[in-house]
């Protein structure tokens, strides 16, 4: 298979992670087909940032959350062998947990 270009920084994708992207990941954020990580990352945080700010609406909501496969290193990443949910996580998630989350969006 010949390496992908990411359409939005125009390096090669010498491994692509698009079976590791949420199904409507980019249609949710408006991105190319094939886009690289390093920019899912990018607009995944400037739509939080916005989102947090009041800016835009929650439009990671996901009625579906909990019925998904989690993602290592977008819904979660480990720390001393406990999982960390991440800001996106909790967007998705769309509510506050009351658990006094690290990355709670909603406090």
């Amino acid at each position: 298979m010949a390496n992908q270009i990411c359409p939005e920084c125009r390096n090669n994708i010498f491994n692509p992670l698009k079976r590791k992207f949420p199904e409507n990941i980019e249609e949710t954020l408006k991105l190319k087909p094939h886009t690289c990580w390093q920019c899912l990352f990018n607009e995944l945080d400037q739509k939080i940032k916005s989102i947090k700010a009041g800016e835009l609406e929650n439009i990671l909501k996901d009625p579906l959350w909990n019925k998904n496969k989690l993602i290592e290193g977008l819904d979660y990443y480990n720390e001393n062998g406990l999982m960390v949910f991440t800001e996106y996580f909790h967007l998705k998630k769309g509510y506050c947990c009351k658990n006094q989350c690290r990355h709670c969006p909603y406090n």
